[in-house]
Formats: C-alpha cells, structure tokens, sequence
C-alpha cells in the first residue's frame, strides 16, 4: 500500500527537478538543493519564533518540545512560513509580481517541505499568470495523483472533502488549459 501513495510525490520531485531547470531557479544548487533567500530565512525565523511566544504565553513560561517532534515541528512551520510569504507577494490576481521566479522557488521549497497540494495549486496559478502552459499543466497534473498519498499527508485519517476538491479544481483548471 505505501509504494501505491508514492507517485504524488515522485512526480512532485521531478516537477521541481524540471521546474528548477527550465524557469532557471537559481536559489537551487546542481543536487536540486534549495538554498534560501534573506526574505525567506527571515519569514522561516519569524514563524518559529511566533510560535514559541504562543507556547510560552500558554504554558506561562518557556515551553518546550520533545526531540522527537522538534524536527517534524520546525519543517512544518517552514513549510508555512515560505508558503504565507509567497502568497504575500502573489495574491494579487492580475498582477505578476517582478521578481516571480524567486516566488515559483519558494513555493517549491514550501511543498517539498510539507508536500501540500494547495501550495502546487498556488504554484500554478503564479505559473499561468507568467504565461507558462507546460508547466502549469505539469503542476495540476501532479496534484491529481495526491489522492494516492492523503491519507499518508492526513496521517490516516484523509480529508475526503479536501482532497476532492483539490483535485476537483485540478481537473477544472487543466480543462480549461485545453
């Protein structure tokens, strides 16, 4: 059954491996390695440190976490933290932001951190507004194989109505790409 959730992420990987090459994403190293700009160093700081002032205030001094969750913790929150910056700079609808290609490579590092299909989807309406069709359709190409591994994503227990809808979208967006 694990080798069934697998080709999401598969694909997933080799997305970024083509998206990397082709949109020229230069804050990644010839391993396909990300390396990370000062914004988003400074968006990943920020995040934990929120939440460590949250834990603290709610356990009325300096929480901690075990060590075995601390690792798990720090790449989730990484996670968002690139995805909210991203989305920072290209909610706009109409508006291609400048500097897109450093905000297509967040998006990318944001998924391969939490291998969250709504941070594709992102990806790709960022993609159609840069007017790059192969690509776009390569990105909701690979959020349709999530179904495979939500409930690996939902630890068990998958959002049936989530994962429909993303796919659902998936499917809605590709059809209008022809």
């Amino acid at each position: 059954m694990f080798e069934q959730r697998q080709p999401y992420v598969a694909a997933g990987v080799q997305l970024t491996n083509r998206l990397v090459t082709n949109l020229g994403l230069s804050d990644w190293t010839t391993e396909y390695e990300p390396e990370y700009r000062p914004d988003e160093l400074g968006a990943i700081q920020n995040k934990l440190s929120g939440f460590q002032r949250l834990a603290d205030e709610e356990m009325g001094g300096n929480a901690s976490f075990h060590e075995s969750v601390t690792p798990e913790l720090t790449r989730l929150l990484a996670a968002q933290a690139l995805n909210d910056l991203a989305a920072r700079e290209c909610e706009w609808p109409d508006e291609l932001p400048p500097n897109r290609r450093d905000y297509a490579s967040t998006y990318l590092k944001s998924w391969a951190a939490q291998l969250d299909p709504f941070t594709l989807y992102k990806l790709g309406e960022l993609l159609a507004k840069a007017d790059h069709p192969k690509e776009v359709k390569d990105v909701f190409k690979v959020i349709l194989l999530f179904p495979m591994y939500a409930e690996t994503y939902y630890a068990g227990e998958p959002d049936l109505h989530f994962v429909d809808g993303i796919v659902n979208d998936a499917k809605e967006y590709l059809s209008t790409l022809g």
